[in-house]
Parts: C-alpha cells; structure tokens; sequence
C-alpha cells in the first residue's frame, strides 16, 4: 500500500492573497492564511496555504479575505537556515482543490460562469462526440 499525505481544511482566509510569479517560466503561485477553528470553541489553527498555476489565477479572481473555503492538499514541512543559525520549519498546506463555500466576489464568480458557458455555447456537440 502507498503512502497517503492528504489534509482536508475548511476555514477562512485570514490574509490578503499575495500572487507570486516563480521561475523561468514565471508559474502563478499564491499564497494565504486560513483560519481553521478547532472543535473547542475559541481556539484557532493558523494554516499557510499555497496554491499554484491555473488554481491560483482561479483563486487569486473569486476568493477574498474572509471567504470560507475547504482546502484538500498535501502537508509539506520546509527546512530553513533561520538568521540566528538555527534551524526553523515551515508547515505549508499545498492545495490541490480550493472550494469556496462563502464569501466570494460575487461579480468575479458571474464573470466566469458567463466565459464559461460562452465556450460551451460555441461548441457544437456532434454525435461522434457522445460517449454512448
């Protein structure tokens, strides 16, 4: 049997999304805060969150500070040299599916939905197309 390293999340962003540009090729990469409550109430998980290519440009267009969002990626721990010389690690969550489940931009979201179903209006779906 494989290994599995998969975490499920939902919380709220609690920073500013912050887009990076990485690389050669320039790969989107954003990354935020989630707020994630614990069962008990009053305490909180802080969580840092990546999230890269195409899922960021998406993100980066919908999500907001304060939009509640569940999270499914895989837990990461980075290794740094920390400017005392210690040590130090990082606990980063790398996202793989972001939905959003309050909060988002409301008129970002319609804009998308209209792009999309403008290229679904432009195809024309033969019968050799269908699957059955």
């Amino acid at each position: 049997m494989k290994d599995v390293n998969q975490i499920i999340l939902t919380g709220r962003i609690g920073s500013d999304l912050e887009m990076q540009y990485v690389g050669n090729d320039k790969t989107p990469l954003l990354k935020f805060s989630l707020a994630s409550n614990k069962y008990k109430q009053g305490e909180t998980n802080w969580f840092n969150v990546e999230c890269w290519k195409e899922l960021a440009n998406i993100i980066l267009k919908i999500a907001k500070k304060g939009s509640k969002i569940l999270v499914i990626g895989e837990f990461d721990i980075k290794k740094y040299p920390a400017k005392d010389g210690t040590n130090k690690k990082a606990h980063t969550i790398k996202a793989k599916e972001i939905q959003i489940l309050s909060g988002f931009k409301e008129k970002e979201v319609a804009k998308e939905v209209a792009e999309v179903a403008d290229i679904f209006d432009a195809e024309e779906i033969s019968e050799e197309d269908m699957p059955f």
